[in-house]
């Protein structure tokens, strides 16, 4: 593909197909001579002999460069005659010379990257080759690339797209973020990876700085049947351990775990070929974080409004530390994929290709935190290098946290069918694609709390020998007694909550079976499009192509918190029946402390869920924040956008300048539902629809409620809706576009 073919002494140039097929029209009858160039391989020149009214067809089977033997210094000197070796292509270099060529021949500013180029990918991870791409920048979490960031443009802002289909994803940044999530997409699904950087009127308007196209593989990129496996251990060099150690989860895991992937390439003949391609990862990540927190600096200064010291002022030059967090936080994720693609050529000039690509995530996730916090240090009591905090009541706390310990479960499913008419005419190209990502978040739904919280209040914290990472020492001490304390201790802590992300417990949104048991986003991405190109042969070469495109994406989002208040079995808040001991997690408690600090004994979100399973009197909730919280994470979007663009390419100076240029027109339309706010459907109306006065002897009208103000779920069930908040917009935009590019030499190009 894209090799480029040239009538010798014509201006008649032209770019081989999917299927290497080249043609040309209009050839006047007689010799010619046709000449084949690919980047890395011998140039071709072939005679042809075109009779009248016929087809004359040539096929060249490129080499590449051989060496030839040098003559002997001396003649009549013996040559020295070796034993033969082979020297034979590498997969890198056949990938190498893809790329080059078609960023060599590309109307735009562009970088091309082979999938196989670098070798295999232990997790299939886009990211491990687009980070290689020049304006690239990835955004990382827990350790794997995530999104795209292109020429300092954020990633909601980068299309990403399968065959120039637009990708749907549901993030985790947000169920109404643009970000595509590169865990959507596996290498060995991929032939190259295209990072264009300049718009041409094919490119979609909301290309800020430019976009990301993903190509899978196609059957006739080879000439015969290939098999390519790669069977790998993916490991950390942390772990290097076979045996099962703690965490994520409940119970101990295989932190090394196997990987195999495999494509196959069969060009079966001229007429039919297929590619297949699947694979499957699992990878433990793990994530060490600390933080600081700096008064003077990050933080501000305070004083207690009794006049008492809170947080003494001080200068930006002497800054002291007064809360610090150590958190480990592991995570499993395992992808998984599969690929198959179909290509009919049905006649000399047609051609259908059927892509299918799927994609599946699965990720658990833990995080677990330590906090030092002092709330209240004397003046003189701090330096860049200690801070000792005050004793007594409200002076410093102690926090152990699960924070958003979850399962997440991910799928995306591309088919795409496309049509290509190669014509001696006209050249015209249609296809339809689909894009469905699901995501699902589990918490409660699948037996655990996804937050959990202990603390231990009033106590005395010093920091000492503080350097760049961490204090070198941390003392802490009962603030009315001056006892020492073991912060590392469970024992020492109180429980304070449990949170999660069911909503369905309370039938809050009336949701049926199953649905509430995790919050759930979808993206759903259709897309059509058709354009024809005619080439004119003038006295310059001049082609122009039109097209149109329908892009329509559909995001829906349910979800939901909960919070419940731990008050100990017997129901009664601060009766001293809330120790945290008895939920002590000792697969999480047996892993290795973080940067220096000894081992911690972690809190248990299964075991406190469990517990609340038989002890429901042991915590409360708050039934109207419940719903409330499922009604704002309940949204709904639609976005459609019709274009129609005209796109105009030529060459000037005996086809060294090339120029393409055109226009992009862009109707965008936008439907979309959240929740409602309004306080008056909670009013009393008479039978004109009138709001009834509550007090009709006071100036002003006071209206009569429905429901008092202290039913607060009944008065928000009322007041606050369901989707009922609805928003329209449409905008016009026009793309004008110019890409010039000057051929200084044969192997140097200026765009």
């Amino acid at each position: 593909e894209n090799a480029r073919v040239t009538l010798e002494g014509t201006a008649l140039e032209t770019l081989t197909d999917g299927l290497g097929q080249y043609r040309f029209a209009t050839v006047p009858a007689g010799p010619a001579q046709v000449k084949v160039f690919f980047t890395g391989l011998v140039v071709e020149t072939a005679a042809v002999n075109v009779a009248a009214g016929q087809i004359a067809t040539r096929d060249f089977n490129l080499a590449a460069f051989d060496a030839k033997p040098a003559a002997p210094a001396t003649p009549g000197a013996s040559v020295v005659k070796l034993g033969s070796f082979v020297v034979s292509s590498s997969r890198e270099m056949d990938g190498a010379a893809i790329a080059i060529n078609e960023k060599r021949f590309a109307a735009d500013i562009r970088n091309v990257i082979a999938a196989d180029e670098f070798g295999p990918m232990a997790d299939g991870n886009v990211g491990e080759l687009l980070k290689t791409v020049p304006g690239i920048a990835l955004d990382y979490v827990g350790g794997a690339a995530m999104n795209i960031s292109l020429n300092g443009v954020p990633s909601g802002y980068v299309p990403v797209t399968m065959n120039g289909f637009s990708l749907a994803s549901t993030t985790a940044t947000g169920p109404n973020a643009r970000d595509t999530e590169l865990i959507n997409v596996a290498t060995n699904n991929l032939a190259r990876i295209e990072v264009l950087h300049s718009p041409t009127p094919e490119m979609p308007g909301n290309a800020l700085a430019g976009s990301v196209n993903m190509v899978p593989r196609n059957a006739f990129e080879r000439v015969k049947p290939q098999l390519t496996t790669n069977v790998y251990l993916l490991m950390r060099d942390d772990v290097r351990s076979l045996e099962k150690s703690p965490g994520p989860g409940r119970e101990p895991t295989h932190k090394i775990q196997p990987g195999f992937d495999f494509s196959y390439v069969n060009p079966v003949n001229k007429n039919f070929g297929f590619t297949l391609s699947g694979g499957t990862s699992q990878q433990y990540q793990p994530t060490y974080f600390v933080q600081a927190e700096w008064r003077g600096v990050g933080a501000p200064t305070t004083v207690a409004a009794n006049g008492t010291t809170g947080f003494p002022a001080t200068t930006p030059d002497k800054p002291y530390m007064t809360s610090y967090l150590i958190r480990d936080q592991p995570r499993q994720s395992r992808r998984s994929s599969a690929g198959l693609t179909l290509d009919f050529r049905l006649s000399r000039t047609d051609r259908v290709s059927l892509s299918l690509q799927a994609t599946k995530f699965d990720g658990q996730y833990n995080q677990r935190d330590l906090t030092f916090a002092l709330t209240r240090v004397q003046p003189g009591n701090f330096s860049t290098a200690f801070t000792h905090g005050d004793r007594g009541t409200g002076a410093g706390t102690l926090t152990l946290a699960n924070s958003n310990d979850r399962d997440r479960r991910n799928q995306n499913f591309t088919p795409s069918l496309t049509y290509r008419h190669d014509g001696p005419v006209w050249k015209m190209e249609a296809g339809l694609g689909l894009s469905m990502s699901e995501s699902k978040v589990y918490q409660m739904g699948k037996g655990q709390f996804g937050g959990a919280g202990a603390t231990r209040p009033n106590v005395q914290i010093s920091f000492d020998d503080i350097f760049y990472l961490r204090p070198g020492r941390i003392t802490v001490t009962d603030g009315p007694t001056g006892a020492p304390i073991d912060p590392y201790s469970l024992a020492t802590y109180n429980v304070t909550q449990g949170s999660g992300n069911i909503y369905s417990a309370s039938n809050v949104l009336g949701a049926g079976p199953g649905e509430g048991l995790a919050n759930r986003t979808t993206d759903v991405h259709r897309n059509a499009y058709a354009n024809a190109r005619r080439v004119f042969v003038w006295t310059l070469p001049f082609t122009i192509k039109a097209g149109l495109d329908l892009r329509q994406s559909v995001r829906d989002y349910r979800g939901g918190a909960q919070t419940y208040t731990y008050v100990g079995p017997d129901g009664r808040a601060a009766s001293g029946d809330e120790g945290a001991v008895r939920f002590l997690d000792p697969n999480y408690s047996a892993r290795d402390g973080v940067f220096g600090f000894p081992k911690t004994q972690r809190l248990s979100g299964w075991a406190l869920w469990d517990f609340y399973g038989t002890n429901p009197q042991a915590f409360t909730t708050n039934a109207n924040a419940i719903y409330r919280s499922a009604v704002q994470l309940s949204t709904w979007a639609q976005e459609t956008i019709s274009t129609a663009y005209v796109r105009g390419d030529t060459a000037l100076l005996e086809k060294k300048l090339k120029l393409t240029f055109g226009v992009r027109a862009e109707q965008t339309n936008i439907k979309a539902n959240g929740p409602l706010t309004d306080p008056t459907l909670n009013f009393r109306r008479d039978a004109s629809g009138a709001i009834i006065d509550n007090n009709a002897t006071t100036p002003g009208i006071q209206p009569a409620l429905i429901l008092p103000a202290t039913d607060a779920l009944g008065v928000s069930r009322l007041t606050f809706l369901d989707r009922a908040a609805r928003a329209e917009k449409e905008y016009l935009r026009w793309f004008p576009s110019l890409n010039a590019s000057y051929a200084l030499r044969e192997n140097l190009t200026a765009r």
